[in-house]
């Protein structure tokens, strides 16, 4: 049975661990000396951290306690009392650190990152710059996603687009942020009448929905999608694709529209089958050059000739689609 002076807090100085099971070396305040000459990491007890009720911690199912970070301070229990061999870590605390929480380059002390790598910033809390938004302390990830955005897309036959900008207006303390060590970020934003899901993946892909349920796909990379069953789409208003090449493969291939425009530079259509055409109202029909037919037998067809020939193309032969 533990007692209150049982209980620390301390600095993580190793996170590194051996067993993979998500234990710390932890410096305690009270307990270790600052001196890390004379306590090095290396002689720190390992400290096992403790996982909520909502993960499992055994066979796979739970999340993996592989937050923490060198520097981080921690809560914890000496389930041994004074004997200080056996730490549990309970949670960890932020604060605002100082000069002084950054490793000296000439003399380790302890209660530090013997890496120097965090805290990565003083001066300001460690709370995560886009669960504050405090002036002054912006994020990365606001400007490289502003800096990242695609306008002017243009659509078929006319007109263009611009990707939808999704507001950042959160307001402390209702945005809740997870950021990995690489940059990788999820928020949860419940700030009044800008509530956002968002998603950042640290190479610039993400997804963000917007207080009215909008939607933004962002794939700076090859995006691909496999769908075993079927694929059912349904949009109300307008489908805009815009692609440097768009290549169609199916089994049958049906379109129903009530007007239906192509425009193209080139175009070039083969049937290997027979072909059915019925049209049911006029047909209009422009040809700004040559016109001509030709029978598989290469013999039973019309070509123009001169005078009417305004081209040197060798009607005997046409392209095939490729």
């Amino acid at each position: 049975m533990y007692k209150s002076s049982d209980m620390f807090f301390g600095v993580v100085e190793d996170n590194n661990d051996p067993l993979k099971l998500g234990r710390v070396r932890v410096r305690v305040f009270g307990h270790h000396t600052s001196d890390a000459e004379r306590i090095k990491t290396s002689d720190l007890p390992w400290a096992t951290p403790m996982q909520p009720i909502t993960s499992a911690a055994m066979g796979d199912i739970g999340t993996s306690p592989t937050g923490i970070v060198q520097g981080s301070w921690v809560l914890g229990i000496f389930l041994d009392g004074n004997t200080a061999q056996r730490p549990i870590i309970m949670g960890t605390f932020a604060g605002i650190p100082s000069s002084d929480d950054v490793p000296d380059t000439m003399i380790r002390n302890g209660f530090k990152d013997p890496d120097g790598v965090y805290p990565q910033r003083t001066g300001e809390p460690d709370i995560n710059r886009l669960a504050r938004n405090d002036s002054g302390y912006s994020h990365s990830v606001t400007e490289q996603k502003s800096n990242n955005v695609k306008r002017g897309v243009a659509t078929a036959l006319s007109g263009t687009w611009d990707q939808l900008v999704i507001a950042f207006n959160a307001i402390y303390p209702f945005n809740s942020v997870r950021q990995t060590r690489s940059g990788h970020i999820k928020e949860y934003d419940d700030t009044p009448n800008n509530e956002r899901i968002h998603e950042y993946h640290k190479a610039g892909t993400y997804y963000e929905i917007g207080p009215d349920g909008s939607r933004v796909l962002h794939v700076v990379g090859d995006n691909y999608t496999a769908i075993l069953g079927s694929n059912f789409v349904s949009v109300d208003g307008a489908c805009n694709i815009t692609a440097e090449t768009l290549t169609l493969k199916a089994g049958t291939i049906k379109i129903e529209a009530d007007d239906f425009d192509i425009k193209a530079g080139t175009y070039n259509k083969q049937v290997t089958g027979e072909q059915h055409i019925r049209n049911e109202g006029d047909i209009h029909s422009f040809t700004g050059a040559d016109s001509y037919s030709r029978h598989d037998d290469g013999t039973n067809y019309s070509c123009p000739t001169d005078p009417i020939r305004l081209s040197d193309i060798d009607c005997s032969d046409v392209d095939i689609a490729e």
